[in-house]
């Protein structure tokens, strides 16, 4: 007998760990305070690999190093805690505006998010939802209960839902 059954798997997220808005609106929660860093790509393998620091470095390749801030967010449409990484000054302004309301916290709220065109001519948006500030439903409560996000984790370039041991 191992310690875990035979061909035991972590399970993984319903499809991305990452959430990237699309051309249709999706509703997700804000789960976490942001971290902030720059995120470069090493494109010298045979795939290109993000490398995030919280400070501004020189870059790896030839492209300049974006400021991020990454949130876990709960996309209600894939039901699951995802890592929303933002490089778009339009949406970090967006969710900046809404948390600059007097008594607004974008963890107390659902909001939408979109995108509209492709490549350069892209505009993003972001929305509150019109049923204002309300609990966590048991559902997602749950599935944040069981679930682990270590945003810090990507600074390591390691799996922010792998389980850490201390």
């Amino acid at each position: 007998m191992t310690f875990l059954p035979d061909g035991y798997t972590v399970p993984k997220q319903n499809g991305s760990a990452y959430f990237k808005p699309q051309e249709a609106q999706t509703r997700i929660r804000i789960l976490s305070s942001p971290i902030t860093g720059y995120i470069d790509w090493d494109k010298s393998g045979a795939k290109p690999t993000p490398v995030r620091s919280k400070e501004l470095k020189a870059p790896i390749w030839e492209d300049t190093p974006k400021h991020f801030r990454a949130l876990a967010i709960y996309n209600y449409d894939a039901k699951a805690i995802q890592v929303w990484e933002i490089t778009q000054a339009s949406v970090r302004n967006a969710i900046m505006a809404l948390v600059d309301w007097e008594r607004w916290d974008p963890k107390e709220y659902d909001i939408k998010v979109w995108k509209k065109g492709k490549l350069m001519d892209t505009e993003y948006f972001v929305q509150t939802t019109p049923d204002g500030k309300k609990e966590l439903s048991e559902e997602v409560a749950k599935t944040v209960a069981e679930t682990t996000c270590n945003l810090e984790a990507l600074y390591d370039g390691a799996d922010p839902f792998e389980p850490t041991f201390n």
